[in-house]
């Protein structure tokens, strides 16, 4: 007995730290082995668990990538912000006090060494908000017209299938942080609004669906768009000093407008003679 008590401190005081949450996981070999087409990147590989393919499948992306990143330092040096190279060790700087934040989001170990985890995170998060921006359908015509992303439908439906997929992400403090450094109107709602015009989302949501108290609850933009698509995580985030009755369009009040009907038809045919009418509301 005192031998087995021995051998189990032993193991105890071996036992890693456990590991903080992480919140972007690989899906199980055995789902992958039964169709990993359904869970793999097609067009772009966004994070470290596809970037492996940049060599090879996807080289195309990695290269568009590295353009959207030259596109960016370009207008930004026009616009007299700073120097290329300035610029990029400003990003490089603040991703570097990400980076073990970045590497905890995880859950499975990130084989890559600290510049290619930067390198990874300043060429995605830039291609991603720069995606964004030139889909928003008000401006960036002319941007769009020369961005071959943009020629055909079904690359801008890959691309959405993509930045969804449960191991394709990055976390949304990178693009949160780069954003606010990159962003025309460095406001971190505005990345909101371009990413839901981009995403596969519901196409009409309630005005102050999301604020700012809100934006370090989404870990990246797959839980973004769960987020978006429960109607309680929406009614969740919505902005507490927007008044339901003033909110057009309000999921909560669209639904107890419906209930209210359905009741009130109810009563309608309850009331009616059953002689004059075969309709019935099953309950």
């Amino acid at each position: 007995m005192e031998e087995t008590s021995i051998i189990i401190i032993d193991k105890l005081r071996q036992l890693p730290p456990a590991k903080p949450k992480s919140y972007i996981f690989k899906v199980h070999h055995e789902l992958c082995a039964a169709n990993k087409e359904v869970y793999e990147p097609v067009l772009v590989s966004i994070g470290p668990y596809y970037h492996y393919k940049r060599k090879s499948q996807l080289q195309y992306m990695e290269q568009h990538e590295l353009r959207c990143l030259n596109d960016l330092l370009t207008r930004k040096e026009e616009q007299g912000v700073a120097t290329r190279s300035d610029q990029i060790r400003k990003y490089l700087g603040v991703l570097e006090g990400l980076e073990d934040k970045a590497r905890g989001y995880y859950a499975d170990p990130v084989d890559l060494k600290k510049n290619d985890f930067l390198e990874m995170l300043l060429l995605d998060g830039c291609f991603i908000i720069e995606l964004f921006r030139k889909a928003d359908w008000s401006r960036n015509e002319e941007e769009r017209e020369t961005d071959p992303l943009f020629e055909a439908d079904w690359v801008a439906a890959s691309l959405g299938r993509d930045l969804t997929l449960l191991e394709n992400q990055i976390p949304f403090i990178v693009l949160l942080e780069l954003y606010s450094m990159i962003g025309d109107r460095p406001d971190p709602l505005d990345l909101i609004k371009m990413a839901v015009s981009y995403l596969p989302v519901p196409d009409t949501l309630p005005s102050g669906i999301l604020n700012r108290e809100k934006l370090s609850d989404i870990k990246h933009i797959l839980d973004l768009v769960r987020k978006l698509m429960l109607v309680e995580e929406i009614l969740e985030m919505k902005d507490k000093s927007a008044s339901t009755e003033s909110t057009s369009g309000s999921v909560k009040k669209y639904i107890l407008d419906l209930v209210r009907k359905f009741r009130l038809v109810k009563e309608i045919l309850e009331r009616t003679d059953e002689s004059a009418t075969s309709v019935s509301i099953k309950k």
